[in-house]
């Protein structure tokens, strides 16, 4: 992650919770590595859709993880662990989320 991207993503926060204060200060800091990328904040995600997306994540990989430890270990646990990531690979190669 960016010093730029973490920097737009605090300032989207700011904006969005209504903290004029700290936006007018965080954006006069900021400015040598924000002002050029300034008109790209609108198009970010809001720190609540990333942090979801996150939890989300990672609930799968627990999910995930619980089910390979109650299979037999050996092959099978093998042929599942290639299967999954076969499917992440299938998703993100045609921008999905992957399905478990």
């Amino acid at each position: 992650v960016k010093r730029l991207d973490v920097a737009l993503l605090v300032m989207k926060y700011l904006r969005e919770e209504n903290y004029d204060k700290s936006f007018r200060a965080f954006t006069s800091e900021s400015s040598k590595i924000t002002s050029r990328h300034f008109g790209t904040i609108g198009n970010l995600r809001s720190i609540h859709e990333i942090l979801d997306e996150y939890l989300d994540l990672k609930r799968k990989e627990q999910a995930r993880n619980s089910f390979l430890k109650k299979l037999p270990r050996g092959s099978v646990q093998k042929h599942m662990e290639t299967l999954w990531q076969l499917l992440a690979d299938y998703a993100s190669i045609t921008n999905q989320r992957a399905p478990y």
